[in-house]
């Protein structure tokens, strides 16, 4: 089964408390299957510390952190609180969110009792689970229950996306509750497609669904689209009860299963044409580059294999690189002192010529200043220097033309460069999350102006740095790959910022970092998954069917059975009425099945199939819905297998 998991803080509900007004005792209670409760929750409360005390057990250097205001109840966004375990984890990934989440959403405010909820939903949109986040952002006991549920109600091999859980599956496998479980149940973790190009390329190659094992062309994201959805519940969940807050979200996702139920067909259509589209255009085209370049599918494996392999080895600096970059910048700045000093002392002393009488008072005031302060800038500078040469024992003065300098250099204009790409990275990664956010439902003309303007403004800025980037990229010796404003639009090379950054060997003859190569990669793993996609369908495809046969046969079983009385009687007339609805829908259902085993190149069946332990089976042939023989021919077929 493929998922996902999230947060939201839209469906807030405001403590009583700061409510003006006597507060109506309301002391009901809603509760459903999926509705994880508090008590359920607390339960994880203490694992993330827990495993990190056990992690730091052979860490002793390493210690534990609080937030910013020393308050371990403030939450940021994402998890501030436990940042120690996820940076430790994983470098950039934690910090490129925290960073790229709106400023508004940084602060939990004491003001809401509850402050959003956590659900998981399969890749069809169904809620699958779903908690309330109380006082607080989306702290790890959340997913860590989430996950628990999940395997306890789905079984093993589940593929889980969510938007850090490459630091999140660090954690899981540290918890002492769920390690086990985790290992055994075989469970997957998954970035989604579209945050995955915030995490660094290290973490792309290994959590990116395109490189996933199995998982086809989900992109993990259906926690987005269904929480456009539910967003338009906020305004009258903020300040209800907790019990009408709850009746609200629920029946909200009651009727939202329903919606998704009816166009699963229609999902299981949309991406069968996706998958065989993408084999038609991308094979030919496969193919025709791996003859010209000499590749084959295996090397673009070899290829990722590589990759991983790469950013997994730790690049440390030269021992001494760092310390001779730091005398070189240092020289540098007691050189430009020193010429800054001279000029200046050079006006002062033309002011006891005649043509110092034409100077104003103020023209002569300012020339003594700048005497003054750019000599005592240089000595100030000057005795930093001697420090450092006292500190590290330089004995030999360097001058501009020695090659220790020349080569200290060097590391000075890689170190602007990698600067340099490291804004250019973030500029651009910001720019993608606002324009996620511009395409959001329910968005204020308010917000959308000001986001707009806000990406306008960002463009101007990832063009500033773009030229900043090229200009030092030219630079270097040798020169580094140049970007253009069309690459930075089209965010194909997102994920190679981190090959560009490391200077400290050449990469750039290696055969996986290489264009054309990679382009190639990008092809075999996507028709490697539109492959896999397809058979992911055809399996969706004989579950729905059997589903929907189950469940007529389900509501036929309970019409057969006998009973006397008015509430019979009424039972009956629902059932009858509820009966007609499905049908209908099924019927639509079936009929957008068919359209998908016309396409060309369907491998799938319409056969039915039998779910494990299901009741109903052995009595479906007399109760087959009358579109299952007219839409989907499956009488004939299911007595033909039969009598086998």
């Amino acid at each position: 089964m493929l998922a996902a998991m999230d947060g939201n803080g839209s469906l807030k509900l405001v403590d009583t408390t700061i409510i003006a007004g006597k507060e109506r005792s309301d002391s009901r209670h809603l509760p459903h299957p999926r509705w994880l409760e508090t008590e359920q929750v607390d339960i994880f409360a203490d694992e993330v510390k827990n495993a990190w005390k056990m992690k730091a057990t052979s860490k002793p250097d390493v210690q534990e952190s609080e937030d910013e205001d020393g308050n371990e109840n403030d939450i940021t966004w994402l998890n501030v609180n436990e940042t120690k375990e996820l940076t430790s984890c994983i470098d950039t990934c934690v910090d490129r969110w925290k960073a790229a989440g709106p400023d508004s959403q940084k602060k939990m405010f004491a003001l809401f009792a509850v402050s959003g909820i956590f659900l998981a939903v399969c890749r069809h949109g169904h809620v699958l689970v779903i908690c309330d986040m109380i006082r607080s952002g989306e702290l790890m006991k959340y997913p860590l229950l989430v996950v628990n549920r999940l395997i306890e109600l789905y079984g093993p091999d589940i593929g889980l996306g969510y938007d850090i859980m490459c630091a999140f599956f660090k954690t899981l496998m540290q918890s002492q509750k769920l390690r086990d479980k985790v290992t055994k149940s075989r469970l997957v973790g998954v970035v989604p497609a579209f945050h995955g190009h915030a995490h660094n390329c290290k973490c792309q190659t290994s959590w990116h669904p395109q490189y996933m094992q199995g998982v086809g062309l989900e992109d993990f994201e259906e926690c987005e689209r269904t929480f456009s959805l539910s967003n338009n519940l906020a305004s009258t969940t903020h300040l209800s009860t907790p019990f009408h807050r709850r009746q609200a979200i629920q029946e909200h996702f009651f009727f939202h299963d329903h919606d998704k139920h009816f166009a699963s067909a229609n999902f299981i259509y949309q991406n069968y044409c996706q998958a065989l589209k993408r084999l038609e255009t991308d094979v030919p085209v496969f193919e025709r580059a791996c003859q010209k370049l000499n590749l084959t599918p295996e090397a673009c494996e070899t290829f990722l294999e590589e990759e991983r392999e790469h950013f997994n080895k730790v690049f440390e600096e030269p021992p001494n690189e760092a310390q001779t970059r730091d005398y070189a910048e240092l020289l540098q700045k007691l050189w430009n002192a020193k010429s800054q000093s001279e000029e200046a002392h050079k006006k002062w002393k033309a002011l006891n010529t005649t043509a110092a009488h034409r100077l104003t008072k103020k023209e002569v005031q300012r020339i003594h200043t700048r005497n003054r302060t750019t000599q005592d800038r240089y000595n100030n500078i000057l005795e930093e220097v001697l420090t450092f040469e006292d500190d590290h024992g330089i004995v030999t003065w360097w001058t501009p033309t020695c090659k220790e300098y020349i080569n200290a250099q060097k590391g000075l204009q890689e170190q602007k460069y990698r600067h340099a790409l490291e804004e250019l990275e973030r500029l651009v990664v910001q720019w993608l999350f606002e324009l996620t956010r511009l395409g959001e439902s329910r968005l204020g003309y308010a917000e959308h102006d000001k986001l707009s303007r806000a990406l306008s403004s960002r463009a101007g800025a990832i063009r500033n740095a773009l030229d900043r980037y090229n200009k030092l990229a030219e630079k270097l010796r040798p020169p580094r790959p140049t970007l253009t404003w069309h690459s930075i639009v089209q965010m194909a090379e997102v994920a190679d910022f981190d090959i560009l950054k490391n200077s400290h060997i050449d990469i750039t003859q290696l055969a996986w970092t290489k264009p054309q190569n990679r382009q190639v990669m990008q092809l075999h793993f996507g028709i490697k998954q539109a492959k896999k996609e397809i058979t992911h369908l055809n399996v969706e495809i004989r579950h729905l069917i059997t589903y929907m046969i189950d469940d007529h046969a389900d509501y036929w079983n309970l019409l057969s059975e006998p009973g006397t009385g008015v509430e019979q009687f009424d039972f009956d007339a629902h059932l009858r009425r509820e009966l007609k609805y499905r049908t209908a829908i099924h019927t639509h259902m079936a009929e957008r099945l068919l359209q998908t085993s016309q396409l060309v190149g369907f491998t799938g069946s319409l056969l039915l199939g039998q779910r494990i332990g299901h009741p109903c089976t052995s009595t479906v042939v007399a109760s087959l819905p009358k579109w299952a023989g007219e839409v989907l021919g499956i009488q004939q077929a299911w007595s033909e297998e039969s009598s086998l």
